[in-house]
């Protein structure tokens, strides 16, 4: 051994400060080695194969990097907080992607024409009815059940009569 190396795994002698990696491989001081017995700089995180991304990064997809804490969505990334959405875009964790680039927020529900509307209403195309209604003409919402009479509505069961009224079913007696 000579002056400013020490010995290697493979009785061989290397460079005072280097890391030994097996395999007749050593690293210079200030890298590290890698799964495949290549180098790469102290703090960088291996990602296998000779590839590795520096301090503040992750693998990604692709033998890309990407910030620490994104979520990786094939072809690109999303920072943290966000997560994948249509159109190779990404919105809040929080929100709901309803395609073709649009979103609503928590508590809201994707519906026709790129709205959004309360989470459990029903979307009537161009309004909406809350929960436990159903949509009725001239833009109208009824009872859940009901009977759309056009001008007004009748319960369940019953029919619509004139003058805005309602009967009760004809009973068969036969």
């Amino acid at each position: 051994m000579n002056q400013g190396e020490q010995c290697a795994s493979n009785n061989t002698c290397i460079p005072l400060g280097a890391t030994d990696c097996g395999n007749s491989t050593n690293c210079a001081a200030g890298n590290q080695c890698t799964s495949n017995n290549s180098c790469m700089p102290l703090g960088a995180t291996d990602c296998g194969n000779s590839n590795y991304c520096d301090a503040g990064k992750q693998c990604a997809s692709g033998n890309s990097c990407m910030p620490v804490g994104a979520i990786s969505c094939g072809t690109y990334y999303c920072d943290a907080g966000k997560q994948c959405a249509s159109g190779n875009s990404c919105i809040l964790v929080s929100q709901i992607d309803c395609g073709v680039g649009h979103h609503c927020e928590a508590g809201q529900q994707c519906a026709y024409n790129n709205r959004c509307i309360p989470a459990g209403a029903v979307d009537c195309g161009t309004h909406f009815c809350d929960a436990g209604q159903q949509c009725a003409s001239n833009n109208r919402c009824i009872p859940a059940g009901a009977v759309d009479c056009g001008t007004h509505f009748c319960d369940a069961g019953q029919q619509c009569a004139s003058n805005n009224r309602c009967k009760p079913p004809v009973i068969n007696t036969c």
